[in-house]
């Protein structure tokens, strides 16, 4: 996880302009929750006030707790235990989580059966990225090939 300290990235934005990836971003906004709504935060994750960088963190406290809970039954994390709220909540599953140096694990999987398929963002420049894209599939491949054949035989 590439993880920052919010108290030290606050008004300059070098934290977002430093990011290769562009994906931190400056909270404008100091956050307002009336009653009721205030029931529905986290109370794992701080609100963070106008003036910070923020970032997603893969829910970094569901990693803690994962890692806490098999620490004090003397157990390793067992495959799809941690799930950040997006792969959790995904109606298609189109989002999965888990250790890509795992080779049993499925993003690992999915990787290696869909080579074709998967890319990285930013590896040449070295950063080993932790996360896997799949490019979406055409399903109508076969029909565009024929196209592009059938037009240059007619030019």
């Amino acid at each position: 996880l590439n993880v920052q300290v919010y108290n030290r990235c606050i008004g300059t934005r070098f934290c977002a302009n430093g990011c290769p990836y562009s994906v931190r971003y400056f909270n404008f906004w100091n956050p307002e929750w009336p009653d009721p709504m205030n029931n529905q935060l986290n109370p794992d994750v701080t609100v963070r006030t106008k003036g910070i960088i923020e970032k997603c963190t893969f829910c970094v406290q569901r990693i803690n707790r994962a890692h806490v809970t098999a620490g004090t039954e003397g157990r390793e994390i067992r495959p799809g235990e941690v799930q950040p709220a997006c792969a959790q909540s995904c109606p298609t599953s189109a989002l999965v989580f888990a250790d890509l140096n795992n080779p049993e694990s499925l993003p690992a999987k999915l990787a290696e059966a869909e080579a074709d398929r998967s890319y990285t963002l930013l590896e040449h420049f070295g950063t080993d990225p932790g996360v896997i894209y799949l490019k979406k599939v055409d399903p109508h491949a076969e029909i565009h090939e024929d196209e592009h054949a059938h037009a240059g035989a007619h030019a």
